[in-house]
């Protein structure tokens, strides 16, 4: 059976979106190893699933986007990773539990799906992050996850010392929306579900 690779996130409000790309451009102007990014998101879980439960997993996450009318991001600090730099935010209480029912209620129609790259460079993964591989298809998980916003990334991580990141600046918003990246060989779209409590 065809399977989905899905990416559930929280949907960022277009006026944020031309802010972050406006900030990127600004920020990453005079340096060549910047690399094109996808469009402006943060992730709440990733698996892949049976293309015949997808329908199940809107159907889920309209249900649970009933009980909230927004979610407010809190800045927390500057993240680095490798060669990315974000934002990462504050854990509320919203955040946390959305993240947790998502995560235990989406994984159940997982299956035992893992992603190759997951399975290739097991060894680049702490114990803790392949449990939750093992058990979640994702190593982002529960104790694990950091609610955050990739700005920009280059492909020498070298040029990360070059970033002042006294200048990334951007102010907290809300979101009022959960939004579904679906991906096979063939396609990518993305599915929105707003928050409907009123």
């Amino acid at each position: 059976m065809e399977q989905y690779l899905i990416t559930i996130t929280f949907g960022i409000p277009d006026t944020i979106k031309d802010k972050i790309k406006k900030l990127a451009a600004a920020i990453t102007k005079d340096l060549n190893t910047a690399v094109d990014m996808p469009e402006p998101h943060i992730t709440i879980y990733q698996c892949k699933i049976n293309q015949a439960d997808l329908d199940q997993v809107i159907t889920y996450l309209k249900d649970l986007g009933k009980l909230f009318k927004e979610v407010i991001f809190e800045n927390s600090h500057i993240s680095i990773k490798n060669q990315y730099v974000g934002i990462a935010y504050k854990q509320s209480d919203a955040i946390t539990f959305i993240h947790e029912k998502i995560v235990k209620g989406i994984n159940e129609f997982r299956g035992n799906f893992i992603r190759s790259t997951y399975i290739e460079n097991k060894n680049k993964y702490s114990e803790e992050e392949q449990t939750y591989i093992n058990t979640y298809g994702y190593p982002y998980v529960l104790d694990n996850y950091i609610p955050h916003l990739t700005l920009f990334a280059f492909e020498n991580k070298e040029d990360i010392k070059n970033i002042d990141t006294e200048n990334i600046v951007l102010e907290n918003f809300a979101s009022s929306q959960f939004e579904i990246i679906i991906k096979d060989k063939d396609k990518k779209e993305i599915y929105k579900i707003p928050f409907l409590k009123k």
